[in-house]
């Protein structure tokens, strides 16, 4: 009779092929592509002769990408070739960054910053949850962590690299070598190895025990939002909750032009990002293991916590270059609690089958957060010509993200459980 090993008969479960997948994928669009954004703010303004606030609109279009797409993602997912798709997005990726070398007008950055959205719903948001809940069944979080640690470390490096790139090349060579490398390392390794699910390869999710595959009942993960009777008020509040956590990653793409309004040199400004990225790659391994051992609410409450720390340390850090970097580098945090912190949440609060629709539509809210908030923040400064405005609000912001965390637990705590 014919079995499936959740173990593959003592080799290594291709499991961890996916985990290096997802690592890759993060390491290429949140790592490489994404995180040292920051570094083009300054020269890029300059030569176009554009304001921040004009320049940083491109989050907004990015996030009017991904919303137009997000809701649909899973069920494309699910019905359609997962490496065609993958594939596909990796392609565009690589070709708006490409491409952007070659801009000579702001408008055009709005282009690729709605498509690259459109392809970050599938490789950016949706391909760690998609994929991690079909493939693990043990150590989520903790997996979850170190894989979205990897963007950390490659950022530590890429944001030096690119700095110095720069400083010698111009950022035009810089965004043709971040869309060389995506072209021909990541869509290629990530097209081959990704599959859907472990059953198509006769394989349980890691972690899972042996069991005769007449009496397996694979999970129907479903494709669209359905939420149980008295679940409403949950959602919006956990909603609200996860943009509320989605707010301090506004600051880290600043941190490069922080710095640089400051009066600090270059390389100074990019140390602020490299230090952030510290911040992240340990915050994401730690907080990832701690969700297992501590809970997400507690993670949750900690991690706002550092973060107001980290706010309090930039308003200080305009005078003080070593209370700037404290900042930044706690303010590095802020993105394990977006890539870590908010799918620990959604899978604490609904059941397993219902958690890609149910993130998804969080992710939404999230993206209006990032859109928003990140090119206010360049508005508000070229208004009052500082950050800190944004600062405050941000500080305000956190206080109330860990009110909201005590509120949605004891809602939570007021309905059955069914986590599956």
């Amino acid at each position: 009779m014919k079995t499936y090993n959740g173990n593959q008969h003592g080799r290594i479960h291709y499991a961890w092929m996916i985990f290096a997948v997802c690592m890759l994928n993060f390491f290429s669009t949140a790592g490489l592509a994404l995180s040292v954004q920051g570094l083009f703010i300054q020269p890029v303004t300059t030569a176009l002769n554009v304001s921040v606030g004009a320049f940083t609109m491109t989050s907004v279009f990015n996030g009017c990408g991904a919303a137009l797409v997000l809701p649909f993602a899973a069920r494309i997912l699910q019905k359609h070739n997962v490496r065609i798709i993958y594939g596909t997005c990796y392609a565009i990726f690589a070709l708006t960054y490409v491409s952007m070398s070659f801009f000579t007008k702001v408008w055009m950055w709005y282009i690729t910053s709605f498509l690259t959205g459109m392809t970050n719903s599938f490789i950016g948001f949706s391909m760690l949850p998609y994929l991690f809940n079909r493939w693990f069944e043990v150590k989520r979080s903790f997996l979850l962590g170190i894989c979205t640690a990897f963007s950390s470390f490659s950022s530590i490096f890429v944001t030096m690299l690119i700095s110095n790139l720069m400083e010698r090349y111009g950022w035009r060579a810089c965004y043709l070598y971040c869309g060389i490398f995506l072209a021909l390392v990541t869509a290629p390794f990530v097209t081959i190895f990704v599959r859907r699910d472990p059953r198509e390869m006769g394989l349980l999710p890691y972690g899972m025990t042996q069991i005769a595959a007449e009496e397996i009942k694979p999970v129907e993960h479903e494709v669209t939002v359905r939420l149980l009777p008295g679940e409403k008020g949950l959602f919006v509040m956990v909603l609200l909750l996860c943009m509320l956590m989605s707010f301090p990653q506004c600051m880290v793409q600043h941190l490069s032009n922080y710095g640089h309004i400051a009066g600090y040199e270059q390389k100074l400004c990019a140390l602020l990002l490299s230090f952030s990225n510290i911040g992240n790659l340990a915050g994401k391994f730690v907080i990832g293991g701690l969700n297992e051992k501590v809970g997400a609410k507690r993670m949750t409450i900690v991690t706002a916590a550092l973060l107001f720390c980290a706010m309090s340390l930039l308003l200080l850090g305009r005078q003080h270059y070593p209370f700037a970097l404290v900042g930044a580098m706690l303010c590095g945090l802020a993105m394990p609690m977006s890539t870590v912190q908010i799918p620990v949440i959604v899978w604490d609060m609904f059941d397993t089958k219902r958690y890609a629709p149910i993130y998804n539509m969080m992710s939404i809210g999230t993206l209006a957060v990032a859109a928003l908030g990140g090119s206010s923040f360049g508005w508000l400064f070229s208004f009052a010509n500082s950050y800190t405005p944004g600062l405050i609000i941000e500080l305000a912001l956190l206080v109330l993200c860990i009110l909201f965390v005590f509120v949605v637990y004891r809602m939570r705590g007021k309905r059955p459980v069914t986590n599956n």
